[in-house]
């Protein structure tokens, strides 16, 4: 009997489905109604949208070959001097990290003067060249934040947060060991110039602080060696002063000190988005999607089994 029971629950659903098929058909043109509003709404959508590029750089680990021979070949001296040996083996993992970090990016935007392009424009004039400002937000003439969620300039952490999530981009290949770094923006000029001046303010600022670092082991160094009566403890901290000397004079050799630089950034030609073909197929899909939903909410109760 249940065999019975389960054959007519399926032609009961087969009869359902030939229903709401029936149904749909019948009512293609509610379907095609809302797909074409959809369509309308989304070409709108896109074009009110404005164009963003996007500058990109290729880069790679600097060349650290001949600093870390010269560390290997007295690290075992300096462990027996009890002296711990810097491991550059992490420094492009700490080199994106310090991209990405608040204390970075504090003095980058204060020296290259990215809050008003960053947080005030809202397009890119073609045939002028020019950012286009919201009127709203800053204004050009008397140079004044304008209202601004209750106060007049954004704070630094709204700026930082529209740099790291709307702007800045890092793409790592851990095994190739390859960086990409992207910026995105209204202008082509500006993404492009900011991305040049990002990538060497972090080879400027990687290189000061090895430089400072290496600056106080010497100090140190010189110190511990002219307190110490064991020649073979001297000959040791002589080799680390000389090492750290020698890093000194390597990080002012290299231009390109933490990253070099494989494929520098150029001023984009094409845009990045919005991508408008995209944004208007997203439109059909919700316009038949919306359209069906709207023929079964009329017609619920004809396609519902009463058996």
């Amino acid at each position: 009997m249940n065999i019975f029971q389960n054959e007519e629950n399926l032609s009961s659903t087969v009869i359902d489905l030939n229903k709401l098929i029936t149904l749909l058909w019948n009512n293609k043109k509610t379907i095609l109604l809302s797909v074409l509003v959809f369509i309308i709404l989304s070409i709108l959508f896109s074009l009110v949208l404005p164009d963003k590029y996007k500058s990109q750089v290729l880069l790679t680990s600097a060349n650290e070959s001949s600093q870390q021979n010269s560390l290997s070949s007295i690290g075992p001296l300096a462990g027996l001097a009890g002296i711990t040996m810097p491991n550059a083996s992490n420094n492009s993992a700490i080199g994106i990290e310090v991209l990405k970090s608040r204390i970075f990016l504090k003095k980058f935007i204060e020296d290259n003067n990215v809050t008003i392009p960053l947080m005030a424009s809202k397009g890119w004039d073609n045939e002028t060249k020019e950012l286009i400002y919201d009127s709203k937000i800053y204004d050009v003439n008397t140079k004044e934040w304008l209202n601004n969620k209750g106060s007049n300039k954004p704070t630094f952490q709204e700026i930082y947060d529209s740099w790291i999530n709307k702007t800045l981009t890092i793409t790592e290949d851990k095994e190739d060991g390859f960086i990409i770094v992207e910026i995105e923006h209204y202008s082509p000029i500006q993404a492009q110039i900011w991305l040049k001046n990002l990538i060497d303010d972090l080879n400027d600022y990687m290189r000061n602080i090895d430089v400072a670092e290496a600056e106080r082991s010497i100090e140190y160094l010189r110190l511990e060696a002219d307190k110490t009566a064991s020649g073979e403890l001297k000959t040791v901290l002589y080799n680390l002063i000389q090492t750290n000397t020698e890093k000194k004079m390597l990080a002012y050799s290299r231009k390109d000190y933490l990253f070099r630089v494989i494929d520098p950034p150029i001023i984009p030609e094409k845009k990045s988005s919005p991508n408008r073909l995209v944004i208007v197929f997203s439109g059909i899909v919700l316009g038949v999607v919306l359209g069906v939903l709207i023929v079964i909410f009329r017609s619920r109760s004809n396609i519902i089994n009463n058996n």
